[in-house]
């Protein structure tokens, strides 16, 4: 799913639909929570489906795609998975590239306090 996520260069909406493919895919679902509960990881070395909405984080990040982002990060809450530094560090790229600076400033204090929003700092 990461590979033809990356594919997508800039066309973040095909990104999205691979993306919800990979969470409708129970095997790829049930394969991954159980290797996210047996190893922690953090940053990019996140695996399974943070990993691969981080891929699709980036690809919407490029063109500012906020559409995408929040659907992405809905998406996430509704599996229960959570969001870890490198996803939050898309989303505040994505609020850069359409420049919404008091968005990010918000963000960051909405984000205080949090262990993987301090590894931002």
């Amino acid at each position: 799913y990461y590979n033809a996520i990356m594919a997508c260069g800039l066309d973040s909406q095909d990104a999205l639909e691979i993306f919800r493919l990979c969470i409708y895919d129970k095997q790829f679902i049930d394969t991954a929570t159980l290797k996210d509960s047996q190893m922690q990881l953090k940053g990019r070395a996140a695996s399974g489906v943070v990993f691969v909405a981080n891929a699709a984080l980036s690809v919407a990040s490029i063109t500012g795609d906020m559409s995408v982002v929040s659907e992405v990060i809905t998406d996430l809450s509704s599996i229960g998975a959570k969001m870890n530094s490198e996803s939050i560090r898309h989303i505040v790229r994505a609020l850069g590239n359409i420049g919404d600076c008091e968005m990010i400033l918000a963000l960051l204090i909405c984000l205080r306090g949090q262990d993987f929003a301090n590894d931002l700092m």
